[in-house]
Formats: C-alpha cells, sequence, structure tokens
C-alpha cells in the first residue's frame, strides 16, 4: 500500500468518527431534553 492509499484510509476513518461523533452529540441533547422535561436530574 503506497502512501497515498494510507491516507485516504486514515480521511474515511476520520470521516466515520466525526458522523458517529455527531450522532452521539445529537443523542446526548435529546437525553438533556428528555430529563429537563421530566424534571429528572442531569
Amino acid at each position: 500500500m503506497d502512501l497515498d492509499e494510507w491516507r485516504n484510509k486514515i480521511d474515511d476513518l476520520d470521516r466515520q468518527l466525526l458522523r458517529l461523533l455527531s450522532q452521539r452529540a445529537e443523542l446526548s441533547f435529546g437525553i438533556g431534553r428528555a430529563k429537563r422535561e421530566a424534571h429528572a436530574p442531569v
């Protein structure tokens, strides 16, 4: 595998990580919203 292929693989992984972190943040905000509405401790 040449250097460009390694870099492309890393770029692909970076995109996947960003997508997953974004999904996690959305879920966390949803949990916070639900707890606030239920007057539950955060």
